[in-house]
């Protein structure tokens, strides 16, 4: 459809446009026979074993991953961060709980934390942080309103330099990538890098529930914008292609990729940000909620690994969701989707951050006194998307205290 239209206005010649055209009719006969190959020989076994298996799960793993983990491994690791990363969130609410909700207490619709269990207390915070929450109709013009706080704040703490903003577009996601994740990015590709970024809600999938738009609280926003774009992944991606070799601009290894996104986020929230800086309570409000979405990685980890090597049932993966990882139903029965229509990439967000922070607790015993944040961001996205066994060897060679 699209390079006919185009023809008709495009300085081809007769001959030119007679043989895309052809081409055209050819490619769109061999879609129609996929199609058709499709319905005939897959459409029959939909309700099929969706599983993938150990055996065929863990060459799978080798190939994408390229990581220093085994399935195993990583699934131990992922286990004990999953009770380590709970037991903080559970701490900071519980601290926060009572001045956070005291209108509510004195109303007598909330409990004090004393008189209620730690999963009442993350609920009841996590609850009220839900009622500032963007609609389907305002979420691309909110995502976009978070731009120069958070470009401010990189800018502030000196993290890193950062591209021009203006080249991440934001939008309403194409039909043919609906309804299996909520937000993605397409970067500006390799050979074209002077194109823009989109960076993609599902709007149609955030409105089929109301327990969507409660997960994606404020602060909840600003986090995925920081994912995604500034300094996550838009930045990550844009940093590579200003490499003149063609290898680290095409090749991109998805831990790393994850890692990098998933990590920056954690960064930022460390060294302070928040998108409530004038309230008493802003940053354990923005902490607690970076908190659950590295619970939401350490759970992708661990439901994927499991659903497809150890034969998890589904619903036991929808209660790890929603009780150790305080999900909303929605989010997880979106999620188990995922799980079930995909393999090894939900594990590559808490892969990925876990390979970071080792990483970066090495450069930091290295570099001492003279360690920087801008210096090691720009590092380690100035070397591309390798895995993680090239990233820690570009990463140490020849650092020192200076």
């Amino acid at each position: 459809k699209t390079l006919p239209e185009l023809l008709q206005s495009s300085g081809l010649d007769e001959r030119q446009r007679a043989n895309i055209l052809e081409h055209c009719g050819k490619a769109s006969s061999e879609i129609e026979g996929f199609a058709a190959w499709l319905e005939e020989n897959i459409l029959p076994r939909e309700n099929g074993e969706w599983r993938f298996g150990r055996e065929l799960y863990d060459v799978k793993y080798q190939l994408q991953m390229d990581y220093p983990l085994g399935p195993e491994e990583l699934l131990a690791e992922a286990e004990k961060g999953l009770e380590q990363k709970g037991g903080e969130l559970v701490s900071v609410g519980r601290r926060i709980h009572d001045e956070y909700l005291a209108d509510e207490i004195r109303a007598g619709t909330v409990r004090k934390q004393a008189e209620i269990d730690d999963q009442q207390v993350v609920r009841n915070v996590f609850a009220k942080l839900s009622e500032d929450r963007s609609t389907p109709e305002t979420l691309i013009a909110d995502s976009y309103a978070m731009a120069d706080a958070i470009i401010g704040f990189v800018r502030e703490q000196n993290l890193m330099d950062l591209p021009p903003a203006s080249k991440l577009r934001i939008e309403d996601i194409p039909p043919h990538l609906r309804g299996t994740t909520v937000a993605m990015i397409a970067t500006a590709p390799p050979f074209e890098p002077h194109l823009e970024s989109v960076w993609f809600w599902d709007l149609e999938f955030l409105a089929s529930s109301p327990d969507f738009l409660k997960e994606y609280n404020r602060p909840t926003l600003a986090m995925v914008y920081i994912h995604e774009g500034v300094p996550g992944h838009f930045v990550q991606l844009e940093y590579s292609n200003r490499f003149e070799r063609i290898i680290p601009k095409v090749f991109w290894n998805g831990p790393m990729v994850e890692g990098w996104a998933s990590y920056i986020a954690t960064q930022l929230v460390d060294v302070g940000f928040t998108i409530y800086p004038d309230h008493p309570l802003g940053h354990e409000l923005q902490q607690m909620v970076d908190d659950k979405l590295i619970l939401r990685a350490i759970i992708n980890a661990i439901i994927d690994l499991r659903l497809h090597r150890e034969g998890l049932g589904e619903e036991e993966a929808i209660a790890l969701m929603t009780g150790k990882g305080f999900q909303e139903e929605s989010e997880a029965r979106g999620k188990l989707a995922r799980a079930k229509l995909s393999s090894v990439q939900l594990a590559t967000y808490f892969a990925g951050h876990l390979a970071i922070e080792n990483i970066l607790a090495e450069y930091r015993e290295l570099r001492g006194a003279a360690f920087s944040w801008k210096e090691f961001n720009e590092r380690l996205v100035g070397a591309g998307s390798p895995p993680f066994f090239a990233t820690r060897e570009y990463m140490l060679q020849g650092v020192t205290a200076k």
